[in-house]
C-alpha cells in the first residue's frame, strides 16, 4: 500500500542517467523540512493524530544499505482513535502508506516506534528508512 507521489518533479531535478549519489543529493534536499503526519479516521473522515518534523542533523544518507534514514520528532495532538495512515511529505516528494501500533500487521508500511503511546501532549521520536533501489524503481515508471 506503499505509494510514492511526487514522481515526475522529482524526475526533473535529475540528470537523464543518475547515480545513487545524487538520487539521494536530490532526496535530501526535497526532504530537508520534512513532516510526517500520521492519521486516524473519525467515521469516513481522516483526522490528524501526530504531526513529526524532521532536522537537519536527523536526515542521513547510508551509502551501504543505499537508504535515507530520518529522524522525525512531535506531539501526538489527538488520542481518541488508533493511527491507521501516515504521510512524509517533502518539498515535491511524499510518501503515503498504512501504519500501526500494534507489530507485525499484515498489511502495514510503518511500524510505530514504542515511543508512540497514542496519549496526547507525549512527544514521540519515530525513524522512517527511504530506500534508493524503491525510489529508482518507481521513477523509472515515470
Amino acid at each position: 500500500m506503499k505509494t510514492l507521489h511526487g514522481l515526475f518533479a522529482l524526475s526533473e531535478l535529475l540528470p537523464e542517467r543518475f547515480s545513487e549519489k545524487k538520487l539521494a543529493e536530490v532526496l535530501l534536499q526535497d526532504l530537508e523540512a520534512c513532516r510526517l503526519i500520521i492519521y486516524g479516521s473519525e467515521g469516513e473522515q481522516p483526522v490528524v493524530l501526530a504531526e513529526l518534523e524532521v532536522q537537519a542533523e536527523d536526515r542521513v544518507y547510508d551509502p551501504f544499505d543505499k537508504r535515507i534514514d530520518l529522524m522525525l520528532t512531535g506531539k501526538i495532538t489527538r488520542d481518541d482513535c488508533p493511527p491507521l495512515t501516515y504521510c512524509l511529505q517533502g518539498k515535491q516528494f511524499s510518501v503515503t502508506g498504512r501504519c500501526s501500533m500494534i507489530p507485525k500487521v499484515c498489511g502495514v508500511d510503518l511500524y510505530l516506534s514504542h515511543s508512540y503511546s497514542g496519549k496526547k501532549g507525549e512527544v514521540i521520536r519515530q525513524k522512517l528508512n527511504i530506500y534508493l533501489a524503491d525510489v529508482k524503481q518507481a521513477l523509472n515508471k515515470v
